[in-house]
């Protein structure tokens, strides 16, 4: 589709590298030139988001599907797709996510945010899906969901906890056999924490505006779609990838720490017609695997979604120079503090202050209060970082977002590379 892609005309397609690494402020800005119909991003964002408004799921814009990314970040993406796109996403979601077979009666939940074509369309024979909005504070949403009895649960790690947390408490019965985390980062402890409650697999996807990146194999372990998508990667350990450039693929790296196994994700769709992704930087932080994965996939496993640049403690030390605190350390120190911890989110008001809502049953502790303080401040004194306030306030009062993400900073404090 390339030629037909104003933006890489003059680029001779036959070598990969002669494609720039684009970021995605590069990707909006050259929004129109990157997909096939000339279609302005401004005139995309504004019909994609009256559907969303109006309930509209199957108006097309020039015979194109219009969706909106959720915005973790705050700058929702948009993306388009033909109806040759959608057919081969729901095939691949029938086969490798769902697992569906087509002559056993199945019921798909989605609790998502917003409904789409991509979820309505894939109602067919004994296959029945259905959308619910994520208003889990709803009687009726709830009801309805138990009525339906889904035998397959597709929700965010956040919403599948809401529901965990009314089914242990008897409020609600649902035994779906297959469950798939989607849209957030799912860590380990509360990966654990559903399994202990559905008493089952909980698996994942991995899948943004930019396309349906990995999902995981029956061990419950992320690959990528290699298929369909070439995957290179930008390692954040400076000693990694000298001049912060691309890498070659590698498959694990059993002797390195974390820190040394960090990279951003470049990704290159095979599949798109619509719209060109090529060697297309996300600001997600992965981490790759210390072993191969023992289903034996040749398909690259990736260990841990750490989170996103936006995720990263940024601090200044004594000498003033920047320190960075990576997610998964802050949400360690937090969680080994208790098993009780279930709801949580460490948010960085500034430079000197760190905020932790914690649930509102568990803030009267003040002895879990005075673990988790001695926690953060033992972990930001190893990092070099000392005068830290820490504050605690009940999770409810936390700031409302579409995605929940458990370790985040003020938005004015710039990640170094930004």
């Amino acid at each position: 589709m390339v030629k037909h892609v104003p933006f890489y005309q003059d680029i001779n397609p036959l070598i990969l590298s002669n494609f720039p690494i684009i970021s995605k402020a590069t990707f909006n800005a050259n929004f129109a030139d990157l997909n096939e119909a000339g279609i302005m991003r401004d005139v995309a964002y504004n019909f994609a988001l009256h559907a969303e408004q109006t309930g509209q799921f199957r108006a097309k814009l020039r015979g194109l599907t219009v969706g909106l990314s959720t915005g973790t970040s705050g700058n929702r993406g948009v993306f388009l797709v033909n109806n040759t796109e959608i057919a081969q996403w729901v095939a691949m979601v029938f086969v490798r996510v769902l697992h569906l077979n087509v002559y056993r009666r199945q019921r798909i939940a989605f609790v998502f945010r917003t409904n789409s074509n991509l979820y309505q369309a894939t109602s067919v024979g004994p296959i029945t899906m259905r959308f619910f909005p994520l208003d889990l504070d709803n009687p009726d949403v709830l009801n309805d969901l138990a009525d339906f009895n889904p035998t397959v649960l597709v929700a965010q790690p956040s919403a599948l906890i809401r529901l965990a947390g009314y089914k242990k408490r008897g409020g609600l019965s649902l035994i779906p056999g297959r469950i798939i985390s989607i849209a957030e980062v799912l860590t380990e402890r509360d990966r654990a924490y559903l399994m202990g409650i559905f008493e089952t697999v909980i698996h994942q996807v991995y899948q943004c505006m930019e396309g349906f990146l990995a999902h995981t194999c029956a061990l419950g372990n992320l690959h990528v779609n290699e298929d369909v998508v070439y995957w290179e990667k930008r390692y954040l350990d400076p000693d990694r990838c000298a001049g912060g450039t691309a890498g070659p693929p590698s498959r694990f790296r059993a002797t390195e720490p974390p820190e040394k196994r960090r990279y951003h994700p470049i990704l290159t769709d095979l599949a798109r017609q619509t719209q060109a992704l090529i060697r297309y930087e996300l600001n997600d932080i992965l981490v790759e695997p210390d072993a191969p994965c023992p289903c034996g996939s040749p398909f690259t496993h990736i260990g841990q979604i750490e989170g996103r640049a936006d995720d990263v403690l940024v601090f200044l030390n004594e000498p003033s120079r920047v320190v960075v605190l990576f997610p998964d350390l802050v949400r360690r120190a937090v969680c080994d503090s208790s098993d009780t911890i279930v709801q949580y989110v460490v948010y960085q008001l500034n430079y000197q202050t760190l905020i932790v809502y914690l649930d509102e049953t568990l803030l009267p502790d003040s002895t879990l209060c005075r673990t988790i303080h001695t926690k953060l401040t033992a972990l930001l004194i190893q990092h070099g970082i000392a005068s830290i306030f820490i504050n605690f306030l009940p999770y409810s009062q936390r700031e409302p977002e579409t995605k929940l993400r458990r370790v985040k900073r003020n938005p004015s404090l710039l990640y170094p590379e930004s």
